[in-house]
């Protein structure tokens, strides 16, 4: 997901970074919609989860200091 959000929640920017296909890329995200129940389309709950996946990468990056 940090992925995604740091390629502006674009797909074929996402696969290229992950050297995955498209098509795999949205596969994945709709399993984690499934997983999580949420709607990544729905503009609140994305930016909940962008925010999230934000702070916890600042979390794990003042861990590792």
């Amino acid at each position: 997901m940090h992925t995604f959000f740091k390629a502006n929640r674009n797909y074929k920017q996402t696969a290229e970074a992950l050297f995955l296909h498209p098509k795999t890329i949205r596969y994945r995200l709709n399993k984690v919609e499934e997983l999580l129940k949420i709607d990544l389309t729905n503009p609140i709950q994305l930016v909940n989860y962008e925010i999230g996946t934000y702070l916890l990468s600042m979390k794990r990056s003042s861990a590792d200091e």
